[in-house]
């Protein structure tokens, strides 16, 4: 009998110089394993996972995209702590100092109980500043048992030297996973092959180091006992790995190629074979290029090996590739992950599914970031496809007027009445409907009058015999603004009868919409009556809202902000806290990643009021507004409370510079509150620049416009900063009544603000440990540095610091330091 030598190929092989750098790996905060495509990189980390038995994270980076990136990474940090991720995507990839500084702060307030590793592989895809603004600033401050480890083809921009001075990065290079001779030996040796010296130094010689070089040699070796090798490295994977397989493997593999990494669920939906878990355990025994991560469930190729397999697949017919990539749509379809299946519809050229994949999704997952993208696809998709789905261009219509691509939501509009008209097979009931649709995405674009709008929501109620299949309850009504009074009071002495028309036109639009901002219209009446000075009218109102808006809307943020402004009138400091702290649970527990920058605008505003700049959020108190998610329509709002913040700041040159600005943008629509709030605000700055004169005037020009519509609480809300103005006002004899209801609307809030003043004058008794750690907070030191300082552990200072915030009613660092500056001040 003739004897078969056996081999193992799948054997790993550890050198000394990178056993050394895995042994270092806990006891840094962050590794960087950095070398080119094939040599070891992921592998390593997987080696140091075993050997240490780490509890372990690990998010695969496919795309540049940062927004996919980071809400990767908050969905990993969701599974240490499910609160902190919520926040961290809420907060968004910092791109600017006080969003790093917040997001550190709450990932360095997650309690450790035991070492953990987060490893984010194939970082150098991620090309962004930001990012590496956070990791180097993170490291510097993380707790000792969170273990950041990067996988990179590229060295990332994050101080690695000043790192290593610091010893805070164990850095893995080429040159501890490259092979040496002596490696090379040993490693052959482990999968049964013995080599001489000569043989050995001609494989160094051709590989130079590289493992996957070495690897395939080997195989090379194994199939023709022969070192030589001519082809290049692609040329050898297809040679060595992929033409040695049955028809039906090569199949399989092909397949695919297109995924990013697979389930044993999706290779079944794939192939259509329930029994092809023998094949793929076959596959991954055979094939160091197919591996299968047991931690996430599913399979990956190696990347030489994937780009091989994917130009294989481009040397097939096109109905092939059309079925391989119509395969993959269905699959994203089946799991709802709708972008996906419209990509992989798209290049299997089935424009119909890619149309209809649409339409289900109603462009909800259409972000900002592949808007480009989109917009190329839909205008490449044939013309005989889009006749065909009317529903399609719809939707398509309406992404255009959320992008305010105009121009070409003109054209499509007009495609699609072009389409209707031609349409024979359409029945009448179905072709109203479709008009009726067109006829709401018509009404956005009188947004702000409120009498245009309801006549386009009537015409398309009389169109329409159900609620409308392109719009959903999940996209926000209110574009993030905290205010519906705001976003439609824009007519002088005609706000009762603005209320009228949108009390008689929303029943309208809900109708059509299945209860789209629904509670809206009795928003708007409670802010109404509540600024006319109208409390118990406005609280009925506003309770009528609240039983009846969506949850997850941006309608009930309006609702609970002016819950709050109430509270303060009635003198209800407690509930008032109590509520500031609910709305923030409201925003993370419920999802509502898009309306937390509208809760700091909440936030902006009544602690502008209230006086208490320190809880003022940072972004809004430095203007930075470039990456906020609040849209268009609402940033005259964002300047005017600005402007608001800035008083408290006693910026007033600011004030008065930005006014002009401020105004110009606040007549685009135009919104009425912002030019009361705008010239208030200048009368406030140019009165503390000794401006007299101008001072006047531009209060009375709020107060006329105002008072057409006797709303008087605006004055009220800052009767501290315009108290002398008014006094001198009312002995003029101008606005007499008005500003005698503004004095008595004022005295509830004077209260408040005495008692927020005691308040925050009271000593508050930390223990004597926790006030040594909030010392130290305040002066800069990190977790780590306070726990060394104090020889305690890191989760006892996330402890003791959770108490202080708790204590003192605060949220972060800074505010501790502005805290015990008052009380030692007191």
């Amino acid at each position: 009998m003739e004897y078969i030598k056996q081999y193992n190929t799948n054997e790993v092989y550890v050198n000394e110089k990178l056993t050394e750098k895995i042994d270092k790996i806990n006891s840094h905060p962050l590794t960087v394993v950095e070398a080119p495509m094939g040599y070891g990189k992921t592998t390593a980390i997987k080696i140091y996972l075993n050997k240490f038995h780490t509890n372990y994270y690990w998010q695969n980076i496919y795309t540049d995209s940062d927004i996919a990136f980071w809400q990767g990474f908050c969905r990993i940090i969701s599974k240490i702590d499910s609160n902190v991720g919520s926040r961290l995507e809420n907060i968004g990839l910092p791109k600017d100092s006080i969003k790093l500084e917040e997001c550190i702060e709450l990932i360095n307030s997650i309690y450790i109980k035991e070492e953990i590793a987060i490893i984010l592989d194939d970082y150098h895809l991620i090309d962004n500043k930001n990012l590496d603004e956070l990791i180097y600033n993170l490291v510097k401050s993380m707790d000792n048992k969170i273990h950041l480890i990067i996988i990179t083809r590229n060295k990332p921009d994050i101080e690695i030297k000043e790192l290593q001075l610091k010893k805070l990065v164990n850095y893995i290079t080429k040159n501890c996973l490259e092979f040496e001779k002596d490696d090379i030996k040993k490693y052959y040796k482990l999968c049964g092959i013995n080599l001489n010296t000569l043989n050995i130094d001609d494989v160094y010689k051709k590989s130079e180091g590289w493992i996957s070089a070495i690897y395939l040699i080997m195989l090379n070796y194994i199939e023709y006992n022969t070192i030589e090798i001519s082809e290049d490295i692609y040329e050898l994977v297809e040679k060595l790995v992929y033409d040695p397989f049955e028809d039906k493997f090569k199949d399989f593999l092909l397949r695919l190629c297109v995924f990013d990494q697979f389930t044993l669920e999706q290779v079944k939906f794939v192939t259509g074979d329930e029994n092809v878990d023998l094949l793929i355990k076959e596959l991954t025994q055979v094939n160091a290029f197919v591996k299968y991560d047991k931690k996430n469930k599913v399979y990956l190729f190696h990347a030489i090996f994937r780009t091989c397999l994917l130009e294989k697949l481009k040397e097939k017919d096109d109905n092939y590739k059309k079925e391989v990539y119509k395969k993959g749509g269905l699959w994203f379809y089946k799991k709802r992950k709708y972008v996906l299946s419209m990509g992989y519809f798209y290049k299997a050229r089935y424009y119909e599914s890619f149309l209809n994949t649409l339409v289900q999704d109603k462009g909800n997952s259409i972000t900002g970031e592949i808007k480009d993208t989109f917009i190329r696809c839909m205008e490449n998709c044939p013309n005989e496809f889009k006749q065909k789905n009317h529903l399609a261009l719809l939707v398509y219509a309406r992404r255009l007027f959320t992008y305010n691509e105009m121009d070409l939501f003109g054209k499509v509009c007009g495609q699609f009445y072009e389409n209707i008209a031609k349409d024979k097979n359409i029945d009448h009931k179905e072709k109203n409907q479709l008009l009726g649709e067109m006829k709401l995405i018509l009404s956005f674009t009188k947004y702000n009058n409120i009498e245009e709008m309801s006549n386009l929501h009537k015409e398309a109620y009389e169109l329409m015999y159900k609620p409308s299949t392109i719009m959903t309850n999940k996209s926000t009504w209110t574009f993030g603004s905290p205010s519906i009074l705001y976003m439609y009071y824009r007519d002088k002495g005609k706000l009762q009868e603005q209320l009228r028309i949108m009390k008689n036109a929303m029943p309208y639009y809900y109708k059509i919409t299945d209860n789209h901002g629904k509670g809206a219209d009795y928003i708007m009446e409670a802010e109404v009556c509540f600024n006319q000075g109208d409390i118990l009218n406005a609280e009925i109102a506003l309770d009528k809202a609240m039983l009846m808006c969506d949850k997850y809307s941006g309608v009930l943020c309006c609702a609970l902000f002016l819950k709050l402004r109430i509270l303060i009138h009635r003198g209800k400091y407690e509930e008032f806290r109590t509520l500031m702290d609910e709305i923030e649970d409201r925003i993370y527990i419920n999802d509502l990643h898009m309306f937390s920058d509208t809760l700091d605008l909440i936030r902006a505003y009544i602690y502008s009021n209230l006086k208490e700049e320190s809880k003022i959020p940072k972004w809004i108190i430095n203007g930075n507004f470039e990456n906020t998610r609040l849209l268009f329509p609402t940033m005259p709002l964002v300047n005017f409370i600005y402007s608001k913040v800035l008083i408290t700041k006693k910026d007033y040159i600011k004030v008065v510079a930005l006014y002009d600005k401020s105004m110009a943008m606040a007549r685009i629509f135009p919104n009425l509150l912002c030019e009361i709030f705008e010239n208030m605000h200048i009368a406030i700055a140019y009165d503390n620049l000794s401006k007299r004169k101008e001072s006047i005037e531009k209060l009375e020009k709020a107060l006329e416009i105002a008072i057409s519509d006797r709303l008087y609480m605006i004055f009220a809300e800052n009767y501290t900063d315009i108290k002398n103005l008014l006094d001198e006002i009312y002995e003029k004899g101008n606005f007499k009544e008005a500003i005698e209801e503004i004095r008595r609307l004022q005295k509830p809030y004077e209260e408040f603000l005495k008692f927020v003043k005691k308040e925050k004058s009271k000593v508050i008794e930390l223990s004597e440990r926790e006030l040594e750690v909030a010392n130290l907070a305040a002066q800069g030191f990190t977790n780590n540095e306070i726990a060394k300082k104090l020889f305690v552990s890191v989760n006892t200072v996330k402890t003791i610091l959770k108490a202080v915030f708790k204590k003192l009613c605060i949220k972060s660092r800074q505010e501790i330091k502005d805290v015990l500056k008052s009380q030692n001040n007191n």
